[in-house]
């Protein structure tokens, strides 16, 4: 349950490019954060939903955009200082990620078995992904991204009826 105050300032802060600042905790810690950061958008998980943000005042290079809980989320203040995108894409971002998980994308392939087939081909595991019918019935998933967290996740409940053809790291 995301509070409709929270998420109400957030998205005031995005359309009128405000920093905001947070308070947060962090899952399976006791302390609560207060960090001040430039909004982006909206990630729409499985299981939970996020903001993705960067920090205002961390300056080394791995400044990239995180994302945040919106559970976790406990107040938010819309700052007076505005922001520029820089280019940032939500879509691009998206679209390097598997689910919310964004890490440096590589190529996968998963094989699905006849089994799990028809329930495989209405499902969009990535915005880009390119789904193919072999002549045995099964199907082929081809995509690219970053996540293998979240991927993981998702194999394991297809057990014995997916088979990773092609992963750097799966």
């Amino acid at each position: 349950s995301i509070n409709p105050e929270i998420l109400s300032k957030i998205r005031q802060a995005i359309l009128s490019c405000h920093q905001i600042k947070i308070k947060y905790r962090y899952k399976l810690k006791t302390e609560i954060s207060e960090t001040t950061l430039i909004p982006y958008g909206f990630l729409y998980g499985q299981n939970d939903h996020f903001l993705v943000a960067r920090h205002v005042h961390k300056h080394d290079a791995e400044n990239n955009p995180r994302t945040y809980s919106l559970v976790n989320i406990l107040e938010v203040e819309i700052l007076p200082e505005t922001f520029n995108a820089d280019g940032f894409s939500l879509s691009d971002y998206a679209e390097e990620s598997f689910g919310i998980w964004h890490e440096k994308p590589h190529k996968v392939v998963w094989k699905f078995s006849p089994k799990v087939a028809d329930e495989v081909k209405n499902l969009v595991f990535h915005p880009k992904q390119k789904m193919t019918e072999e002549k045995d019935g099964s199907i082929k998933v081809k995509f690219e991204a970053g996540g293998i967290k979240e991927m993981e996740y998702y194999l394991a409940k297809y057990r014995d009826n997916v088979e990773v053809i092609k992963s750097e790291k799966l």
